[in-house]
């Protein structure tokens, strides 16, 4: 009994602390109260900067100087940094996360955002999604029957001298836009990014007009649960002299993988020449089939592009205007069919539930009618029975050797080979 009288005593004070501890801490949450966000999802961008702004609701009345920091979870060690915002008309607290530094550098992830009301604190937090940085130069040839512009590119590079005004035209910008291969519709909310040209010669000396090119791919794209666009294309628009003398407007194509991309959130070295618009265009080909008849389009490609490009690029070194670069393309496509064959194989043969004499058909399919698919406009491609209308190239057709295809690479059926042979020959 006298147990029990000692016992009720020390329990009463103990749930007293108890109480006291949870009030302090209800109390303390209490002066933290949460910030109001316009969104709690930034994109980022490096071409477009209004994407990095942080918008906090009802900023007049909060002190313009807050605080943002990454949870532990996105960085284990990350230290707060102070970032001083603006009111915007709207009365949005506006915080520029560009403070923290470059878009693509700056790590993916949950964010905090701390901020003050008089004495009042306030948090809120925000998920911070980096896009991936896309480096790589445009090449258009620059024609020079007389050697006259690549004197004038050494002169310049050796001397320093600048270019006399009435030696050159004014060299037109490049508008560099992102596009989906697939539907070969421009993705939403990346912007078109005008790019100055400048003369340089290329790795063989040949003159060109060069454009530096830096784009991205944004989170959002590269990461859609949904539908994420595996096989980004880079399509710049320019114009440029033709055999002929004549002024045309061109557009080329290249295809960005975010696979590629660096620690950093950099895919390097990409370059768009005939070359990468001849591959792209296969490219678009192959998922345009995929979809058709693998019932999936969720496919890199990137051994199909590449090859087709490795076996292009030899052909197009001598072409000095754009337009017999892209004709060198389809005579390198045609001659190269048993490369860019090994290249597509390569790519499908291993995707679940396709069978390998599936991917060698489509394969074979595709190789075949390559010099035809390089001549035709991206969106053509994609319409209704296009690739199955574009008849087999005789040339293709005829230089596809299956002892070249090596070892683990399935050839195309007897059937589809002797089928190729007859086609190719009425053409």
């Amino acid at each position: 009994m006298r147990k029990h009288k000692v016992l009720y005593p020390l329990v009463s004070v103990l749930l007293s602390l108890l109480l006291i501890g949870l009030n302090s801490q209800i109390a303390f949450a209490a002066k933290k109260a949460i910030l109001s966000l316009r969104s709690a999802d930034i994109n980022a961008s490096i071409v477009d900067p209004a994407k990095n702004i942080l918008k906090i609701q009802n900023g007049a009345s909060i002190d313009p100087k807050v605080t943002v920091k990454p949870t532990k979870k996105t960085l284990k060690n990350g230290r707060p940094v102070a970032v001083t915002g603006e009111v915007n008309d709207e009365g949005d607290l506006e915080v520029d996360l560009s403070a923290l530094g470059p878009a693509n550098l700056i790590p993916s992830g949950e964010y905090i955002v701390n901020a003050k009301q008089g004495k009042r604190k306030l948090s809120g937090k925000f998920n911070y999604n980096a896009p991936t940085l896309i480096i790589g130069k445009l090449q258009v040839p620059l024609p020079d029957s007389t050697g006259a512009v690549k004197a004038r590119i050494l002169r310049k590079q050796t001397t320093g001298e600048e270019t006399i005004p009435e030696e050159t035209s004014d060299i037109p910008d490049a508008n560099c836009a992102l596009y989906d291969p697939l539907t070969q519709e421009p993705i939403e909310d990346v912007p078109t990014v005008a790019v100055p040209g400048t003369e340089a010669l290329d790795e063989n000396g040949n003159p060109i007009v060069s454009y530096q090119l830096l784009y991205e791919i944004p989170y959002n794209i590269a990461n859609d649960p949904e539908n994420p666009v595996e096989n980004p294309v880079i399509r710049a628009s320019t114009t440029a002299e033709t055999s002929t003398g004549e002024t045309q407007e061109i557009t080329l194509s290249a295809v960005a993988f975010p696979e590629d991309a660096s620690a950093n959130n950099v895919i390097s070295n990409v370059v768009v020449n005939a070359a990468s618009d001849s591959a792209a265009d296969i490219i678009t080909a192959a998922l345009v089939e995929s979809e058709n008849k693998l019932g999936s389009s969720d496919i890199p490609l990137k051994a199909t592009y590449e090859q087709t490009v490795a076996t292009i690029e030899p052909a197009i070194e001598s072409a000095s205007t754009i337009d017999q670069a892209l004709k060198s393309a389809e005579t390198a496509v045609a001659v190269g069919s048993t490369d860019i064959y090994k290249g597509i194989y390569e790519d499908l043969k291993d995707l679940i539930n396709v069978d390998p004499e599936q991917a060698a058909e489509i394969a074979a399919d595709l190789c075949w009618k390559a010099p035809e698919i390089v001549k035709q406009a991206p969106e053509d491609l994609i319409k209704e029975g296009a690739i199955d209308d574009l008849p087999i190239n005789t040339y293709a057709a005829g230089f596809f050797k299956v002892e070249e295809l090596g070892e683990g690479v399935l050839p195309p059926s007897q059937e589809s080979q002797a089928r190729a042979y007859e086609e190719g020959k009425d053409i």
